[in-house]
């Protein structure tokens, strides 16, 4: 998604980037931090010597998931897309439902990833 927001700036008004341009008002800086947190990720899941305090690499990833499910659910609520298109609140959960997903099925990955390090 980070690439496409640099190619297309005024993609940040899908649902799902809502509040992530209210957050960062200049697509190219909330773009690289996205890049930032893949690379984060990357680094956290090569560096062994670390054990439990690998976690930290993962939240910045985290962040933007949860992010995205908020500016999900924020314009579910609303009964509105980010670019203003009005639907029904049923129209655009259905919608959104893998955005509002997507940090839980990441956070059972990483508590089973975590446990299967552990041992």
């Amino acid at each position: 998604m980070a690439l496409f927001l640099l190619a297309f700036p005024d993609s940040v008004h899908i649902a799902s980037l809502g509040v992530f341009h209210q957050i960062f008002s200049r697509p190219f800086f909330g773009a690289f931090l996205m890049l930032l947190g893949v690379a984060s990720a990357i680094v956290g899941l090569s560096i062994h010597h670390l054990g439990r305090l690998r976690m930290i690499f993962f939240l910045l990833q985290y962040f933007f998931l949860l992010t995205m499910a908020a500016s999900s659910l924020s314009q579910d609520l609303q009964g509105r897309y980010a670019d203003g298109v009005v639907r029904p609140w049923q129209f655009i959960l259905l919608d959104q439902l893998s955005v509002l997903l997507i940090p839980i099925l990441y956070t059972a990955v990483i508590i089973d990833w975590r446990k299967q390090n552990d041992t």
